[in-house]
């Protein structure tokens, strides 16, 4: 709370569940340590978020990227200022980050954090700063690296997510009393994530390491770095890059989120100019909405559904 400039009193609205940890640390825990309100919605509903930005009682907020992007597009009567804090936890696209700020005067901070380990990294720029695309530097107490601590990735190259932290909210998986503890070296815990750090700190999140795979030539493929390379596509809100499987082996199916319906060969042609061969997708489909889950994620199992039933079609 303090590394994006909170203090004491300081309003939280929560409209995360408080059962999983990103909704419980940016909810109770946020309003507890800042001894402040706490406005506790049940579900996401955005009307009720929009009379509480406008109450102008609360100086923070914690969403999905969903929610920033209903957000930023539902109809909206006469001025609401949100609150002076927004954090997302998720990649946010260029677009939805730019009509938030648009709409609301405050731009959206990406949050980054794990059930293990809780917050790791925050942007807490200025607002003038603040940056897409960033998660910004590691907060108090935490240290990060890219790749195995004891030989680190050099600056701007991606690889796995390694995290020191005095704080650990778990004592191991499974139930007790046979917890297995998290597998560590000299104190450093192998996140589930991929990334880079740039010169100056700033961490940038690039997906899930059990996302990506490796192509029957052997190259690494990831689906980050693909929905990357569309957030700049005119009409995209959202784009859910899941590998499907084949009998050859695993390949790359989009399904990309518009209002509008976009041409598949536009889209594959704006990914060859920006991601290898390799890395191109074997089908692309576009959807008004993608499926999502009741925490606002994009529902990853659905997606796959949809684009190998697709797939499945489209070969003689």
């Amino acid at each position: 709370m303090a590394t994006v400039g909170l203090s004491r009193g300081s309003g939280v609205i929560a409209t995360l569940p408080l059962a999983r940890a990103f909704g419980l640390n940016l909810g109770l825990v946020a309003a507890t340590v800042l001894e402040a309100p706490l406005a506790l919605l049940e579900r996401f509903d955005h009307n009720a978020l929009l009379r509480l930005f406008a109450s102008q009682e609360y100086q923070c907020w914690a969403g999905t990227p969903m929610m920033a992007d209903v957000l930023s597009r539902c109809p909206l009567a006469g001025a609401h200022r949100a609150p002076p804090v927004c954090l997302i936890g998720g990649h946010v696209s260029a677009d939805v980050a730019r009509r938030f700020k648009e709409r609301f005067g405050v731009p959206l901070r990406s949050y980054y954090g794990t059930t293990e380990t809780g917050s790791i990294a925050v942007d807490g720029a200025l607002g003038v700063e603040v940056r897409t695309g960033t998660t910004g530097r590691p907060v108090s107490g935490v240290e990060l690296c890219i790749g195995d601590p004891r030989a680190p990735h050099p600056a701007d190259t991606l690889g796995r997510i390694w995290i020191s932290s005095p704080r650990c909210l778990t004592e191991g998986y499974g139930f007790p009393p046979d917890l297995e503890p998290p597998e560590t070296v000299n104190g450093w815990w192998p996140s589930p994530d991929v990334g880079s750090l740039d010169e100056a700190g700033l961490l940038t999140i690039a997906g899930r390491l059990d996302d990506c795979f490796r192509t029957a030539a052997g190259h690494l493929v990831n689906p980050g770095a693909v929905a990357a390379a569309l957030e700049d596509y005119p009409g995209i809100t959202d784009a859910a890059v899941v590998p499907l499987a084949t009998t050859t082996g695993p390949v790359l199916g989009v399904l990309v989120e518009s209002a509008t319906r976009l041409s598949s060969v536009d889209l594959r042609s704006h990914l060859l100019r920006s991601v290898p061969v390799w890395s191109q997708p074997r089908i692309v489909e576009t959807t008004d909405a993608l499926p999502r889950l009741t925490s606002g994620r994009v529902d990853r199992r659905a997606c796959i559904t949809l684009l190998e039933t697709s797939l499945a079609r489209s070969v003689p």
